[in-house]
């Protein structure tokens, strides 16, 4: 596998100020036997502006403009024109380690499909506590839960064959989250290296005020059929996260009706809040990450009291 091509998917859309620094931690890259995709999915900054200049300096570049699409419909454009064995997909707004491609290609085998590894969130390193072998759903979801498998797209590198009849959901918010029951059916290595730098934002999805699109997270899991104690808890993890994002950007009434569907859910399913510690933590982790407002304050005492009474 070491001298395979690799086809790198990088969705672009309105990341002017870290693309550069994307690019660059590709194209200095100690393996160099890949093709770089970048898909400007309608920027109106100077996002393809940057993507035409690289496309210039090296052959290895093809850029692609579309209209606007959402990052699915960027995803799947290149997936479509990626001439290669092996996808790998990078966020505009990322950059991977140098040794990235390498590291991950020297690990495939025959009968590996998927090689994932860890990742850093902002300066937080986030890996697996030692190589794994994940060869089922049930596999996956367990190493999920336990945070040594991220759903997200990039952090791993796919054989093609992967996506031979399988395209993320367009208009779907958390579009890696529908499709992971299709990827972790394949057999997929888990490497306890951290090769690619998350960069969280504030203005990014996982960090923006409750919009009633943010449900589409929960409907995510209708197509998940796994181990049930793994699924609810699960189920609840989003639930609480959701929660979270409620911060008044609608009215009070339609908080309402969401606040409602949500506690219910985490009132159905306390059993799996266990160990308590662990719990209490996580609450105290989120409270400090979103911040306590007045909503939030309300949905937290309206859990626990029914949790607890």
């Amino acid at each position: 596998m070491k001298n395979s091509c690799i086809s790198v998917i990088v969705a672009v859309y309105n990341v002017e100020k870290w693309l550069p620094t994307c690019i660059n931690s590709l194209l200095e890259q100690t393996y160099t036997n890949f093709q770089l995709i970048l898909i400007n999915d309608g920027s109106t900054d100077n996002s393809a502006k940057i993507c035409d200049e690289y496309s210039e300096r090296d052959k290895r570049i093809e850029t692609i403009h579309k209209e606007n699409g959402g990052l699915s419909s960027a995803r799947n454009v290149g997936i479509d024109i990626a001439k290669n064995e092996f996808l790998c997909f990078v966020d505009g707004d990322d950059f991977c380690e140098k040794n990235m491609l390498q590291t991950t290609m020297e690990n495939f085998s025959e009968d590996i499909d998927i090689v994932a590894f860890g990742y850093y969130r902002n300066s937080k390193k986030i890996i697996a506590k030692k190589n794994k072998i994940s060869e089922n759903f049930n596999n996956a979801l367990n190493l999920y839960v336990a945070g040594e498998l991220s759903v997200s797209a990039w952090g791993k590198i796919y054989r093609k064959t992967v996506f031979k009849n399988l395209r993320y959901p367009e208009r779907k918010l958390f579009e890696d989250m529908w499709i992971f029951p299709k990827i972790a059916e394949k057999k997929i290595l888990i490497l306890n290296v951290a090769l690619y730098h998350y960069i969280f934002r504030k203005n990014s999805i996982t960090t923006a005020k409750f919009k009633p699109e943010y449900m589409d997270f929960l409907d995510s899991l209708n197509d998940w059929n796994g181990d049930e104690k793994l699924l609810k808890i699960i189920r609840l993890r989003i639930a609480w996260n959701l929660l979270l994002f409620m911060e008044n950007e609608h009215s009070k009434k339609e908080n309402g009706i969401y606040t409602k569907q949500l506690v219910q859910i985490l009132i159905t399913e306390k059993k799996y809040f266990v160990p308590i510690k662990g719990f209490l933590n996580f609450i105290l982790a989120n409270l400090i990450s979103f911040g306590f407002s007045y909503c939030i304050a309300l949905n937290v005492r309206l859990f626990l009291r029914k949790l607890y009474k």
